[in-house]
């Protein structure tokens, strides 16, 4: 698009990008803007999208939940992601509280995925660490890594 495009073709451009996949609104807002220097229409366009039920960012955020917890993603990691793409607090915050799954099931899962056992951790070994920090990494809490690897604290 050129610095003059119009409201109709901003807009078929917002309807190709959503086609591909869902967007938060300030994600969607950053791209578009990239390919057009008025933001007028950029933001007509965005609230024309949300009154037509294209856009929401209410229905993103339990999405992008549910999709970054299936690849075995913790819930810090998953919040600033959300907050990285412009969804506001109260948003992510609904979609946590709408989350069904538990985030210590979900940290054994990933565990075993990586390193197999459970029960075939040792405590004092020097791979314990790196355990934590892979965990830590995918974004659980200290408190879900304690109870995946059966300590009372770390």
């Amino acid at each position: 698009m050129k610095a003059g495009a119009d409201y109709k073709t901003v807009f078929k451009r917002a309807l190709r990008i959503l086609a591909r996949r869902d967007h938060a609104k300030n994600e969607l807002k950053t791209k578009l803007a990239s390919k057009t220097q008025d933001i007028e229409i950029v933001d007509k366009v965005l609230d024309k999208l949300e009154e037509n039920g294209y856009l929401d960012d209410r229905a993103f955020a339990v999405k992008y939940l549910r999709y970054r917890s299936e690849l075995g993603f913790g819930p810090k990691k998953i919040f600033s992601e959300m907050k990285n793409k412009g969804i506001d607090e109260q948003n992510i915050q609904e979609s946590f509280d709408k989350f069904d799954s538990s985030w210590v099931e979900l940290a054994k899962h990933v565990f075993q995925k990586k390193f197999g056992g459970i029960k075939d951790v040792e405590k004092n070994s020097k791979d314990h660490e790196k355990r934590i920090r892979f965990l830590a990494h995918r974004g659980f809490s200290y408190n879900d890594i304690k109870v995946v690897l059966g300590e009372h604290s770390l």
